[in-house]
């Protein structure tokens, strides 16, 4: 079984247990394939050791971009569906975020008046309803603060039915960190609301997110930025470096 985030019920089945983030990076991905053919018994199932394959084509090549490179053999090695950020048709991060969207320095007294002026974004350029905030707000209560997906970072979304009218994700920067309940990832400081119309079609935007997440130097934009649009220049060039 997979799970999100551990509870006591959970903790009580007699069955393997695998936990796993809301948003996985192709890394985390692997690492989880590899865990469920552990629990199966399959000891021949190894990663690849991507920065030794590295070292090799970059003796004898010039490399342009190292992390495409990386995502792109992680994906291949570990037998994934290849992952390309450019594919013609694909819907991007760029695709979903503009400086419209993008809020710095949010004043905010406790986690649910945070998601709430961090999601009005989305709210005032249509792209959700007013009853979506309140279902992200319901679904963090019900569920707990799973949606605290790495340190300091928050993911609130909801169901689509509950009132997504378009794709699209929100970034709101709080001024001062706040605690949403989650004891490994606390206090959270970055939030990017999600509006979802389906279950598909955000995936290649959301893999792409996840990536973006692991860049320590978008947490020193986010942090420095003066503008929506200085956040923006950034995410529209994160393939080229």
């Amino acid at each position: 079984m997979f799970t999100s985030n551990y509870s006591a019920e959970l903790m009580e089945i007699e069955q393997p247990l695998i936990k796993v983030s809301p948003v996985m990076t192709l890394k985390e991905k692997a690492q989880v394939k590899r865990e469920v053919y552990m629990q199966l018994g399959n000891t021949f199932f190894k990663l690849p050791k991507i920065e030794e394959v590295m070292e090799i084509i970059k003796k004898y090549s010039i490399v342009t971009s190292e992390k495409m490179l990386r995502n792109e053999l992680q994906s291949y090695f570990s037998q994934m569906e290849n992952y390309t950020v450019n594919s013609d048709g694909d819907i991007l991060l760029s695709d979903l975020i503009n400086e419209n969207l993008i809020r710095l320095k949010v004043s905010a007294k406790n986690w649910e008046e945070a998601i709430r002026k961090s999601a009005s974004a989305l709210l005032e350029n249509d792209k959700i309803t007013a009853n979506y905030i309140d279902e992200m707000i319901n679904t963090a209560k019900e569920s707990g603060p799973y949606i605290v997906i790495t340190k300091h970072v928050a993911l609130p979304h909801a169901r689509p039915e509950a009132g997504a009218k378009e794709i699209a994700i929100g970034i709101a920067t709080l001024e001062n960190p706040i605690e949403f309940g989650n004891k490994d990832n606390d206090p959270v400081k970055y939030i990017f609301c999600l509006s979802a119309k389906d279950q598909k079609t955000h995936l290649e935007a959301m893999s792409e997110l996840a990536v973006l997440l692991e860049d320590e130097n978008f947490y020193n934009v986010l942090d420095n930025s003066k503008t929506p649009e200085e956040v923006m220049d950034y995410i529209k060039n994160m393939n080229n470096r």
